[in-house]
């Protein structure tokens, strides 16, 4: 391989890294859940333990003062908050931030472009697709641990389509295969609940064997092995099977997924779902057309692609995972383009992208070169070396006013914040151990009825102060357009204490 081809590819992939700095990085902190995932992180490394009763939002005076009915809750991504809180001790939002562009990096230019490449063989294809699958998942590049399971949902999918294409040849390597994947899914089972996603790709490895019926009784017994034992790894962590149920109940109302953006349908028209289906649909038509026999690793891309496809537009989190097994077949696709034959006056085109192929030559280890690349961002983070140095990073503080909190903070130690699911992290991460949010965005906690008497109270003021009564709610933290702030308008004993364009902080008058 020359120097000339090995520069060209480095180039591109440390362009991608330092894109990810530019208007990208503005929003990253901004998630709603960033509070307490970072409190979650203390908890742990405070406690020497994960935390089984929520610790942050308040309860019911009655059931308070009763103690008898706390709520039970499985902190299905203690390992990753505490890594998190962890980052964010040792090197503030600098190296919070390096590290969570630095994996995104890692996840697409290394594991899915060598996965894109070893499907296709074109270096040229293989980098359109991943630019194009790493735009695609953009939606989800965030700071929170959803960026561990893109991460290991990319290296899964990777290793089952290496399945499909071929079965290990010998019993030693299936063996030593089996046992990376199984400690894969035992890692991933404490990061993030979405490891489920993993072992639906082994499922769906086995629906390609058995649609192409290739060595159908050994190879489905190996797979049933397989599933099976990462499903058992998978209850290596503080919960056990309850790490299920948590996963499940996250999208089980159909209420809570229509007031949470993640989990809502994905808008046809939006940038989002045009860049999805040039990755997905697009080249699964081409495909097709170009190859009438599927086998083994097309077939897997296929069914893959088609199922999280469909997945991704009914709900907006799964669009990373659809590109990620979208990319292999744009590679596929973009490869089969270029054994066309174009018309004459196309012959100027045909030179320049074979010369450019060979000048994008792939560099021997993608994955070393992003990870490398990521660890020299890491580093210079920790000096406050950054490449966006002259934009603010952290939480929005049009979000999240740190004036606005300090007031509360100021007004008394302690008290209960009744405020937008959007506020409770922050009042978590910002106020506590002295104050309490009624509510946040943790859904399967919260419950559906508390949400709904929350909007409700926004529209009517005998709501909102049964509520107050309830909870012994001590601040209101309420946006300007609400109808119940016109109701307490001109109230002098509902003291407003913070005021801005978009929002309004009350004491609640005392008793």
């Amino acid at each position: 391989m020359s120097q000339r081809h090995f520069r060209l590819s480095v180039v591109l992939l440390i362009v991608a890294y330092l894109a990810l700095w530019g208007r990208q990085s503005e929003h990253m902190a901004d998630d709603p859940g960033l509070g307490w995932h970072l409190r979650t992180g203390a908890f742990v490394l405070k406690e020497g333990s994960v935390p089984r009763i929520d610790p942050f939002l308040a309860l019911p005076r009655s059931e308070a003062a009763a103690t008898s009915s706390p709520r039970q809750w499985v902190a299905d991504q203690w390992l990753s908050d505490t890594v998190l809180q962890s980052l964010y001790s040792w090197g503030s939002w600098p190296l919070v931030y390096a590290v969570t562009i630095g994996l995104f990096t890692v996840a697409f230019w290394g594991v899915v472009l060598t996965t894109a490449y070893s499907a296709s063989g074109s270096a040229l294809s293989s980098l359109v697709a991943t630019a194009l699958a790493w735009k695609v998942a953009q939606v989800h590049l965030i700071v929170r641990p959803v960026l561990a399971s893109i991460v290991l949902f990319a290296v899964i999918a990777g290793r089952v389509r290496r399945l499909a294409v071929q079965s290990p040849t010998s019993k030693a390597d299936a063996i030593r295969e089996g046992l990376v994947m199984c400690s894969l899914f035992a890692l991933w089972a404490n990061l993030h609940p979405a490891f489920v996603l993993g072992l639906a790709i082994i499922a769906l490895h086995g629906a390609v064997l058995l649609l192409t019926r290739r060595q159908l009784k050994f190879a489905c017994g190996s797979l049933v092995v397989l599933l099976v034992c990462c499903a058992l790894a998978t209850l290596l962590n503080p919960y056990g099977w309850r790490i299920f149920d948590s996963f499940f109940d996250l999208s089980a109302s159909p209420y809570l997924r229509s007031i949470n953006q993640e989990w809502r349908p994905l808008e046809l028209l939006s940038n989002e779902a045009l860049l999805l289906l040039l990755v997905t649909l697009v080249p699964l038509a081409l495909t097709l057309s170009a190859t009438p026999r599927l086998i083994g690793g097309r077939l897997f891309d296929i069914l893959s692609t088609l199922v999280f496809t469909y997945a991704a537009f009914r709900m907006v989190r799964f669009v990373p995972y659809a590109a990620i097994l979208g990319a292999p077949l744009t590679a596929i696709a973009l490869a089969d383009l270029r054994r066309v034959r174009l018309p004459s006056v196309c012959g100027a085109t045909r030179r320049f992208i074979s010369a450019l192929e060979k000048r994008l030559d792939m560099p021997r280890s993608p994955i070393l070169i992003a990870s490398l690349i990521a660890f020299i961002g890491c580093t210079l983070a920790m000096f406050g070396i950054l490449p966006c140095s002259g934009k603010p990073i952290g939480p929005s503080a049009t979000l999240y006013p740190a004036d606005m909190f300090d007031e509360i903070a100021r007004d008394r130690g302690e008290g209960v914040i009744l405020a937008s699911p959007d506020y409770g992290g922050a009042v978590a991460w910002r106020l506590q151990p002295g104050f309490r949010a009624v509510l946040d965005d943790r859904n399967n906690v919260v419950g559906e009825e508390l949400y709904r008497r929350y909007f409700r109270a926004l529209e009517d003021r005998t709501e909102l102060e049964e509520l107050v009564r309830e909870y012994g709610v001590t601040h209101l933290i309420l946006s300007s357009m609400s109808p119940v702030v016109a109701q307490l308008s001109g109230e002098q004993n509902w003291t407003i204490l913070y005021q801005d364009s978009s929002r309004r902080v009350y004491r609640v008058p005392t008793n």
